[in-house]
């Protein structure tokens, strides 16, 4: 499958919308609201080339092992991803898109490095991710976002496609939102390279769906 979003039900207003936009860019699956539960996510997470993820982000610089992305409320109990969780999976996603709050923001451990959600995708076989130093605007992101995914759409690589965003949401703001907190927190970690067409046929898998 070339791309799977999740938009967990939560107080976002434009979430919904991003990862919408990006599947049907990519002919993928998407899951919002209700659907976008944690068990979803583990099922199909590896089952992409693309993984994107618009939604809460708990940083814990005390322990950084703590820290997770929020997948809303089942059963009126909110299920949340630890980092120690995703470093310990084999996702295996060529790209991986953290729409989220200070995803790059975590602690510096002696002989580990800095210890973020972003390092935690990277241990789980993800060698490409975009990620936040800072918190996220809720509408900026989406805009963002949805011009990142359409570059990457178009064959540009991943770190020139989101510059080619962030230039696109600049010359569209107005002064107070051109502002850089709203749109310098997104950075991007890997190769300098793009999605190949090899890329958008069906990841073959061992893992059963049902």
């Amino acid at each position: 499958m070339p791309y799977v979003g999740f938009a967990p039900q939560n107080d976002l207003l434009f979430h919904a919308g991003e990862v919408g936009l990006a599947g049907a860019l990519f002919k993928g699956k998407v899951f919002t609201s209700q659907s976008a539960i944690l068990d979803s996510f583990k099922r199909w997470a590896p089952t992409s080339k693309i993984l994107h993820l618009a939604t809460h982000a708990i940083n814990n610089n005390q322990v950084p092992a703590y820290s997770s992305l929020s997948f809303g409320a089942n059963n009126l109990q909110e299920e949340k991803f630890s980092l120690y969780e995703i470093a310990q999976s084999d996702f295996g996603n060529e790209l991986v898109v953290l729409s989220a709050c200070e995803t790059q923001q975590g602690k510096q451990v002696k002989g580990m490095g800095l210890q973020s959600l972003t390092r935690a995708f990277q241990l789980a076989n993800c060698p490409n991710v975009v990620s936040s130093i800072w918190e996220a605007d809720d509408y900026a992101a989406s805009i963002l976002m949805g011009a990142f995914f359409e570059g990457v759409e178009d064959q540009n690589s991943y770190p020139a496609a989101l510059r080619a965003s962030k230039l696109a949401y600049l010359n569209s703001s107005s002064e107070f939102k051109a502002h850089p907190a709203f749109w310098a927190t997104f950075v991007y970690y890997g190769a300098d390279q793009s999605l190949s067409s090899a890329s958008l046929l069906p990841l073959t898998t061992n893992k059963s769906l049902r």
